[in-house]
């Protein structure tokens, strides 16, 4: 089902159109700037209470020998993949056993499911491919700045500036390749959206079919159909800068820090 008017999505659960809202995005800044503050608060409190910091100190140092990071990843990983089964491979499996997954949708980082917002009120394909594979920088961005302002306004005035720069790269890296490692998985399958056609007969006598794209009906991905040559043409440069690039970016950080991990050597860029 398709709604002609551009501010309308289709409801399942009604079996009609409705209308895009997108009173979210507000709701969602609000509790980004939120968190910020409260990161900020917590780090004035943490640096004038040392009882507090000093409790930090060793929940941080708790967490770190139960390697609780690097199994939060596998768990992630993990739901991610299953999350990914059907819609991408294809893979058909009873409800009696998906049932009991329906829980890892909360791990599928997607634009439209973060704010709940239906993908088709984003626009066209090709704009929905922009903003599934543009979102994450933005997100990344934003966390950089909020890095940077207790690093000039805190660690300044206690740190030299070379020490106070390192530790704001080492902290911005830290959340950039966290953010990345998490949003690979989500906006790969986003883009994969863009290959996905469903085929339809249209003349039984002569045997010939018709495909469409499952995420846009209007699009037929077996024509000569302009605009998803131009979607296709964002297919193909988005997987070369999400599914191909930024897996051998983390290769190469990899073989980058085995030297020091061999040698049992922490440095900022392997804790990161």
């Amino acid at each position: 089902e398709i709604c002609t008017c551009d501010s309308k999505y289709f409801k399942q659960s009604d079996g009609e159109c409705a209308d895009c809202s997108f009173s979210r995005f507000g709701n969602i800044a609000g509790v980004l700037v939120c968190c910020i503050i409260c990161m900020w608060v917590g780090k004035v409190v943490s640096d004038n209470l040392p009882k507090v910091k000093r409790l930090l100190a060793q929940t941080s140092s708790f967490l770190t020998s139960i390697s609780l990071q690097a199994k939060l990843k596998i768990i992630i990983s993990f739901f991610q993949v299953i999350i990914t089964l059907g819609p991408i491979y294809g893979v058909q499996m009873h409800s009696a056993f998906t049932s009991w997954f329906d829980f890892l949708q909360y791990f599928d980082f997607g634009l439209a499911e973060a704010l709940s917002i239906n993908k088709s009120c984003y626009g066209s394909m090709a704009t929905r491919l922009s903003l599934n594979a543009g979102w994450p920088y933005a997100f990344v961005f934003l966390l950089v700045g909020g890095i940077f302002l207790p690093a000039f306004i805190i660690d300044m005035r206690k740190l030299t500036k070379k020490d106070a720069v390192a530790k704001f790269l080492y902290r911005s890296l830290y959340a950039t390749i966290i953010v990345f490692y998490l949003m690979l998985p989500s906006v790969s399958r986003r883009i994969f959206d863009a290959k996905i056609c469903q085929s339809f007969a249209s003349n039984d006598a002569d045997n010939e079919s018709k495909s469409y794209l499952r995420s846009d009906w209007n699009l037929q991905c077996d024509g000569n159909d302009p605009s998803y040559a131009k979607v296709n043409i964002f297919f193909w440069v988005l997987f070369t800068a999400w599914p191909l690039s930024v897996p051998l970016v983390f290769l190469g950080l990899l073989l980058f820090i085995r030297p020091s991990v061999r040698i049992n050597r922490i440095t900022p860029l392997a804790e990161a």
